[in-house]
């Protein structure tokens, strides 16, 4: 009689467990389909801000001026700015209305957070920075074009992008020889060298010129310091 209820007594346990795996292999779908939802993507950017415009840290915005930020509607985003030079910086966007505290030592951070949810631009909110550069876009996109656009880097030395654009306004870096490159860089659409209402159709806001038009007799050499090449792709 005993084994007859041992016996039974294992039967009842094992069905019971069988019952209990059975409850959860169903369950298990939706408790998955709910964390998946649960969890927010989170998009986080790092820039570097000097007066003509803020260059990306890290990643495919390495290098790059002004990059392009992408993230997904609805995306958490971060951006965290680094102070390049000793000046009064911030980082506002436009429409989202995220705005860090203003910065003003060199390689001091401040940074803003905000919910994706249509194009933007962010720009530094300082008397006249973001008329000289200190600007670029945000932009919703699809999952398959999320990450930056590759469009090149600024080559660096010594941790320090090279003044290979001039659109930190001088020279620095470069040798020069002969008269031509003197007194560069110089501002868009400059008379002394184009003459009146002659559009040099350059990128930037500054630009190297051997004479344009009006002083064609000047010459010269310019050139930069060496460095490496890390990256398939360039931006000057």
């Amino acid at each position: 009689m005993k084994k007859v209820q041992l016996l039974f007594s294992i039967i009842i346990v094992l069905l019971a467990l069988l019952v209990a795996s059975a409850y959860l292999l169903l369950k298990k779908p939706n408790a998955e389909l709910t964390l998946n939802q649960s969890e927010p993507t989170t998009r986080e950017y790092t820039l570097q801000a000097y007066t003509t415009g803020y260059i990306g840290v890290g990643g495919e915005i390495e290098g790059i001026r002004n990059p392009v930020l992408r993230a997904q509607m609805g995306d958490s985003v971060r951006i965290t700015m680094i102070n390049g030079e000793t000046m009064t910086h911030d980082i506002k966007m436009e429409k989202q209305g995220a705005h860090s505290d203003p910065i003003v030592e060199k390689g001091t951070l401040t940074s803003i957070s905000f919910v994706a949810m249509e194009d933007d631009i962010y720009f530094c909110t300082v008397p006249g920075h973001q008329e000289v550069g200190m600007e670029g876009k945000f932009e919703i996109s699809s999952p398959s074009t999320t990450e930056a656009i590759v469009e090149g880097v600024i080559p660096q030395k010594n941790d320090e992008p090279l003044n290979l654009d001039f659109e930190y306004a001088h020279i620095r870096g470069w040798t020069t020889v002969g008269e031509a490159f003197n007194d560069q860089p110089v501002a868009d659409i400059d008379t002394a060298y184009y003459g009146k209402g002659v559009d040099p159709r350059s990128s930037g806001q500054f630009y190297v010129n051997s004479g344009g038009t009006k002083q064609h007799a000047k010459v010269g050499t310019l050139t930069s310091e060496p460095f490496e090449i890390t990256h398939p792709f360039a931006s000057f």
